[in-house]
């Protein structure tokens, strides 16, 4: 199916007994408020990066929150553990082989977050730690 394909989704949701995980492309706050109020999803994967950064990302994670969605960001665990510290709930962090930064070469130096045992831990002194090249 394509990421957009919203009817798509709420049948898959409909047919099968099985949580369905998306929004990786899914680009915005607005489009997830469809994809969760329509039950096209149980798990919000969205990209940090994809939805606009920071601020949208946490407010994808409140709506999920509120409608009882589990979250599981998608990629970048650099980041994305970080900001589930900031989450009042557990959040799953998506770990793909060689899909961090840190595995994609674009950093200076690493940034303290380490992704084991189905684990994040540590992170930076300050900030995000996060220094591309």
């Amino acid at each position: 199916m394509r990421a957009d394909d919203l009817a798509g989704y709420r049948e898959l949701a409909r047919r099968i007994d099985v949580p369905i995980a998306a929004g990786e492309n899914i680009h915005t706050v607005h489009r997830f408020r469809d994809f969760l109020d329509a039950g096209a999803l149980q798990v919000a994967q969205p990209n940090i990066v994809r939805v606009g950064g920071i601020t949208p990302f946490l407010a994808i994670a409140d709506l999920a929150r509120e409608r009882g969605i589990e979250l599981a960001p998608h990629l970048l665990p650099e980041l994305s553990s970080q900001l589930a510290y900031t989450l009042p709930e557990t959040t799953w962090i998506e770990d793909v082989e060689d899909a961090a930064f840190g595995a994609l070469g674009a950093l200076v130096e690493p940034t303290g977050v380490t992704v084991a045992d189905g684990w994040v831990t540590g992170g930076p002194p300050l900030g995000l730690g996060i220094r591309f090249r």
